[in-house]
């Protein structure tokens, strides 16, 4: 019975990291960072200009161009013009993906959004003193126009802002909280047999619309069945918001993969990001090589 036990369990854990790995070659990044640039004034300036260069457009359901645009229409030309990048294409795709934001924190170039339909369905383009240029489809103006925050429809239907261009070229540090349970294969029958908690501190550096993302963290990786118990140090980089590569003493090195990610938008946790985290490594113990799969979740605040 010992011997069929192990074999099952070893069957089991093959299988579920088959699937998962495979789930993890799938699945793309939900969340998006704002886009970090040398000079974010000068970006938001050509956001802004690019928005007012639309002024008049008429009003399209799906218009993605000169002949007329509808409200995520107009957002997704005003970025492809100013900053070269294509963004989503729905209105409650980019409330999704992009940095929520307060009305204390709004700056020009950020994103509006209105629940006009029950859901997140209108979007617009802050310029400052509280207006917005948007495509509207009903009013007394339609097509690409100036609106007010101040005007009682708009005012009763926001329900957010989003950002897209970083307020600064490098920002402020971002930390990040984990804890992630560590996954076989090891000599024990049982599946989950220790676990890792950390916390990390890490700052962009623009490089062009792209960013590189240096960072360390102090980790804490137990063993339930040994009782081992390390304190590793780690450096990291990130060259894209999903991934990390890390490496510290003693003996650690692994790659960090974030295959979902929540941009939080209401409650205690809200300005944050929650992920669903794995982490693949190889680390020294015990007077040798251990590798191990983790997965869990981090939350990251800046």
């Amino acid at each position: 019975m010992d011997v069929l036990y192990c074999v099952l369990m070893t069957m089991f854990r093959s299988l579920w990291l088959a699937v998962l790995f495979l789930l993890l070659q799938l699945l793309q990044p939900l969340y998006a960072e704002p886009v970090v640039v040398a000079d974010p004034r000068t970006a938001r300036q050509e956001m802004v200009a690019a928005a007012l260069s639309y002024l008049g457009t008429p009003y399209l359901y799906g218009g993605i161009d000169e002949k007329g645009l509808d409200c995520s229409g107009f957002i997704y030309q005003v970025m492809l013009k100013s900053l070269g990048i294509a963004v989503p294409r729905t209105s409650i795709a980019l409330f999704r993906w992009t940095e929520s934001v307060s009305l204390a924190q709004l700056d020009a170039g950020d994103l509006l959004f209105f629940n006009t339909t029950g859901t997140v369905s209108h979007v617009g383009l802050y310029i400052g003193e509280n207006r917005f240029v948007h495509s509207a489809s009903e009013g007394q103006e339609t097509g690409v126009i100036i609106s007010s925050l101040d005007e009682p429809y708009w005012k009763t239907h926001f329900v957010g802002a989003g950002r897209v261009v970083a307020s600064a070229p490098l920002r402020r540090i971002t930390l990040a909280f984990g804890s992630l349970a560590q996954l076989g294969p090891s000599s024990n029958p049982s599946f989950v047999y220790g676990g890792e908690s950390y916390i990390s501190a890490t700052f962009k550096i623009p490089m062009g619309t792209y960013s590189i993302e240096p960072g360390v963290e102090i980790r804490c990786l137990w063993n339930y069945y040994s009782g081992t118990v390390l304190f590793p140090v780690t450096l990291s980089i990130g060259v894209v918001p999903a991934l990390r590569l890390f490496a510290g003493w003693p003996g650690l090195i692994g790659l960090g993969w974030e295959p979902f990610s929540w941009n939080i938008k209401k409650g205690p946790l809200a300005g944050g990001t929650l992920s669903i985290k794995g982490e693949a490594f190889i680390f020294y113990a015990e007077g040798g090589l251990n590798g191990a799969f983790s997965a869990g979740l981090q939350y990251r605040l800046d």
